[in-house]
């Protein structure tokens, strides 16, 4: 679907720019950048770690900007989906927890990162419930909660391929837990 699309996007403009005269101001550029080969993996890859480095350093903003870009300008790359992720993390430390939360949803139910994805969900929920609702404040504790049983479990059948997922999994725990005690349970 997505790459037909964008191999379709990339022959009209390889034949809009045979006639550069019919094109309108600045459409040529944004032509060129569509029939630009994709750089090499090892360059997307430098520049996710890059943005990695800067969110570990706590330069959330910059580290988003970074992650933007490139699920933006490489939509095709296999770095997405973590991308995405990481975009979700920055948000959430950079106090967006609606926006973390959308970027997240969707990530729920990835093979590879779907503990990490309702984690982080589950924390944004606990942030974006709103404390001076009672009712709804209870809801959303016990809709986090749920998140992170999910993550734990996730977590646990990942343990068998990735060891990281075995001490994700400890950390997704101890924060259900946090999540209980909010929630007085």
């Amino acid at each position: 679907g997505d790459v037909y699309k964008r191999q379709e996007r990339k022959r009209a403009a390889a034949e809009a720019l045979k006639n550069p005269a019919a094109l309108a101001p600045g459409q040529k550029e944004s032509l060129e950048a569509l029939v630009r080969p994709e750089p090499p993996d090892y360059v997307l890859r430098a520049y996710f770690h890059f943005a990695l480095a800067l969110a570990e350093d706590g330069r959330y903003g910059e580290a988003l900007g970074g992650f933007s870009a490139l699920v933006e300008q490489h939509p095709a790359s296999p770095l997405v989906p973590e991308a995405r992720l990481r975009q979700g993390f920055c948000q959430l430390q950079l106090g967006n927890a609606a926006e973390a939360m959308k970027l997240l949803q969707p990530l729920c139910t990835h093979p590879q990162l779907s503990d990490q994805a309702l984690w982080w969900f589950g924390r944004a929920q606990v942030r974006g419930a709103d404390a001076a609702n009672p009712q709804a404040y209870a809801e959303a504790l016990a809709a986090a909660a749920n998140s992170l049983r999910q993550a734990a479990d996730r977590a646990a059948q990942a343990a068998k391929a990735d060891p990281a997922a075995a001490a994700r999994r400890a950390d997704i725990l101890l924060e259900l837990g946090d999540t209980m005690q909010l929630a007085r349970k």
